[in-house]
Order: C-alpha cells, then sequence, then structure tokens
C-alpha cells in the first residue's frame, strides 16, 4: 500500500487559507452560538439543538506555517450543548461551510480526529479577541509541511471514509495496515483521473448498469460511476464480472464476487472472511480535492480463507470463450435487479475424468475442462449462490437456500472436505 493521499489531494497557498480564517473569525465575533434543527441519525426523529462556541485553534501544515496546505485544519470548543446536531450544522451556522477546511470537536488534546495536535495556536476565544494578532503571530516556514504518519499510507482522507461508531479510527487504520502487512490482504489504488471517458461501453451489462445508476442514484454517484465502470472493466478478470444492484440500495453494488461500495464507503474487510465475497471495492465520490480513486481490497496468501483453500482441487466446464459453463443449473448471470434474478449456480467437478464424462454426455466440442487454482475456485464460489458436485449441493447464500428449499449455507469447512486433495486420493485409492 502506497500514500496516495499525501501526494495526490488539490492543495492551496498558505493565503488564500489566511482570506478563509480571517472570515470565519469575523463571522464568530457576530455569532459564535446557534440553535438548529434536523433529524437525529441514530433515532431518525426530527429534534433540536443548541450549542456554543468558546475557542478555536488552527492546527496541521497551517499552524506549522507550510506555504501550501490540503485543508484548513480547525478544532472548536462547544459548550451548552443540547439536543442533537451534527458537524455539518456546526459548520454551516458558524463558520459558514468554507471550502477545504476540516473540523474537530474538542480540544487540541482530545478532539474527534483522535489525534493530539502538539502545534496547535489558539485562534479565537472570545467576541473581540485579538484574533488578527494570532493568525499573524504564526510564522511561515517554507521547510514545513504534512505531518507524517503511518495511515498516509490509506489512499484516502478520513472524511472520505466512513468510520462507523467506532472509538479509534485510527485504530481501525491501523489494524488494516497491519493485515496488509502480515499478507493478510493485498490492495490496489486504481486513480481517476477526470476526463478522456469514453463516450460508449460496448459491454450490455455495464449499459444496464450505467441506465439504471441514472435513474435511481444521486448526482455524486451517477458523476462518479462512468469512471468506476471504465477504470474495473480494464483489469484482468476471471471469471468475467457482471455488475448486479439492488433497488433498496444506492451506494452498495456487487460486481461479480466483489462487494462494490461508492459514496462514503466503510471499510468493511471482514467480508473477506465468507466465501461469498472475494474483493471489497471502495470508491468515494469524486471531489474538487481528491484524492479521486478506487481501492481495491482482496485477500492475500495469509488470509485465513487462502490458508484453509490451499489445499484443494477443482474442476469445472468452461464455453467457447473459456468461461465457466453453467448450462446445468437454475440461473444464469444477468443485468436485472438482483430482485428479479434467480439464485445462480455452477457444476463443480472433484476429478478431471468426471469432468470429461460431463462433456461427453452433453457431447458438445466446445466445452473444456479448466483446472481451477484455489484461488480461482474461491472466486467461483464468490459469484454464485451454489455448487452442484455430483449428486449434492452446497448452498452459499440465502438466495440459494430459498431456491432450493435448504435450511442453511454451507460452511469454507463443508466445501473443503468435498474438495480435499487428500480426500480425492482417498476416494481414488478406494475404487
Amino acid at each position: 500500500m502506497v500514500d496516495m493521499a499525501a501526494g495526490s489531494e488539490r492543495r492551496r497557498t498558505r493565503e488564500s487559507f489566511t482570506r478563509t480564517l480571517v472570515r470565519i473569525c469575523k463571522r464568530l465575533d457576530v455569532k459564535s452560538s446557534a440553535e438548529v434543527q434536523g433529524i437525529n441519525r441514530h433515532t431518525h426523529w426530527k429534534e433540536s439543538g443548541s450549542f456554543r462556541l468558546i475557542r478555536m485553534w488552527v492546527v496541521g501544515s497551517y499552524a506549522r506555517g507550510a506555504m501550501a496546505c490540503g485543508d484548513l485544519d480547525l478544532v472548536i470548543e462547544l459548550v451548552d450543548q443540547r439536543g442533537g446536531f451534527t458537524k455539518q450544522q456546526v459548520s454551516r451556522v458558524l463558520l459558514g461551510s468554507p471550502p477545504d477546511v476540516t473540523v474537530y470537536q474538542g480540544t487540541p488534546e482530545d478532539n474527534t480526529s483522535y489525534v493530539i495536535f502538539d502545534e496547535a495556536k489558539l485562534i479565537w476565544d472570545g467576541p473581540g479577541c485579538s484574533w488578527q494578532e494570532a493568525i499573524e503571530g504564526i510564522i511561515p516556514d517554507p521547510g514545513a509541511g504534512r505531518m507524517v504518519r503511518s495511515t498516509d499510507r490509506i489512499p484516502f482522507r478520513r472524511n472520505q471514509i466512513d468510520l462507523g461508531f467506532t472509538d479509534d479510527p485510527l485504530g481501525d487504520y491501523e489494524h488494516i495496515l497491519e493485515l496488509e502487512g502480515n499478507g493478510v490482504i493485498q490492495s490496489v489504488f486504481l486513480p481517476i483521473e477526470q476526463g478522456g471517458m469514453e463516450a460508449t461501453l460496448a459491454d450490455t451489462n455495464q449499459q444496464q448498469f450505467l441506465e439504471h445508476i441514472a435513474s435511481n442514484c444521486g448526482r455524486k454517484t451517477r458523476q462518479l460511476a462512468p469512471y468506476a465502470v471504465q477504470q474495473l472493466s480494464q483489469l484482468p478478470r476471471w471469471p468475467n464480472h457482471y455488475w448486479q444492484w439492488d433497488l433498496h440500495e444506492k451506494t452498495k453494488f456487487r460486481l461479480g464476487g466483489a462487494d462494490v461500495r461508492v459514496g462514503k464507503p466503510c471499510i468493511a474487510i471482514h467480508a473477506l472472511d465468507n466465501v461469498t465475497t472475494s474483493q471489497v471495492i471502495l470508491a468515494p465520490h469524486i471531489t474538487r480535492r481528491g484524492p479521486n480513486g478506487i481501492w481495491i481490497l482482496k485477500r492475500g496468501n495469509a488470509h485465513p480463507l487462502t490458508i484453509q483453500f490451499q489445499h484443494t482441487q477443482a474442476y469445472c466446464l468452461t464455453d467457447i470463450d473459456g468461461q465457466p459453463f453453467m448450462g446445468g443449473v437454475l440461473g444464469l448471470p444477468n443485468g436485472l435487479s438482483k430482485l428479479f434474478q434467480r439464485a445462480i449456480g455452477l457444476e463443480l467437478f472433484r476429478s478431471k475424468l468426471e469432468a470429461e464424462e460431463r462433456i461427453r454426455k452433453y457431447r458438445s466440442t466446445a466445452l473444456a475442462v479448466r483446472d481451477l487454482t484455489p484461488v480461482e475456485l474461491l472466486e467461483c464460489l464468490a459469484q454464485v449462490d451454489f455448487i452442484a458436485v455430483g449428486s449434492r449441493q452446497l448452498v452459499l447464500t440465502n438466495l440459494g437456500c430459498i431456491e432450493l428449499g435448504k435450511e442453511k449455507c454451507a460452511s469454507p469447512a463443508d466445501i473443503v472436505k468435498v474438495f480435499a486433495v487428500s480426500h480425492q486420493n482417498k476416494s481414488a485409492a478406494g475404487s
């Protein structure tokens, strides 16, 4: 994982942020408290709230004197807080929602960024304070820059990612970096360069997906989707991947066996612990500041599932295009919403002889046998709802359970038991 956030985000001059800081201080001199109304994001009830700002610090690269900054980081201390309100409401009502300004609530020692800002400079502490002198007292330093942290290797800024209700987002980032360092996960970052889009997409499934986005999703998702489709279509993939969507989901989709999350996505790496997901793809909405791109997370060689499947052996039939042949199962991949789609199945074989015998029964010269590597087997499993192995059917998803009338899904251990090399050798010896 490389440091993409530091190198690809848009930066502004110190002078432009000084003008922004001056405007904010002038606003606070006039109004430093407010009452707001909004929807509580936890209860979804309408409620009112109030707050009063008593102190504001500038932190980050601007406070260290940097001549160019990615943003203006502010820490604000609020008192007399009542009811519910959001950080966005505070920024809009009191600060005017200035662009490229990041606001943390608390003090430099204890705030919502979970970082201690030793470089903090107190700028405003009440109407009529000497904020102009405080700003001028920060000496520009051409050698100053952004603080380098280990989490800079995460390709997006923290406010581009949904951190959920975690108490320690930096700890979560460190955990992801540790997993990658230990080979449990791998990651790829694909930068998005705006402009230069192809006029048309030849793939019917891609066209249907973009038509769905255009009709059902918001402006920012509509802006992002063509770039995401184009970038991801250029990656080498086997089997072929098809876009799938749900009419009730606006920011979460499927591309073959991958979970695709857009907007302000969460880093749901736990999805990789299940055979139904082979990759987690994150694509925050495009912003002027950036970084703009697509972050792909997938299992590494040390992932528990990779290790669990490393001694498996499976075969499938492929069609004239080299793709898995699904002629003997219920459903087929298509461009329809999941709401209207039947369960997708794939027939797998434990030996090459079994697969060749199936081809003879089909009497087809267009079919061939493919020896699946453990990674290819996991990729196939992530794209279907069930697999058929001889007379057995192993269900992988809830849709598969409904379609086949099964009570529960097969576990990874159940699947490994069927395709374990040692098990097949014993079966061959016994026959």
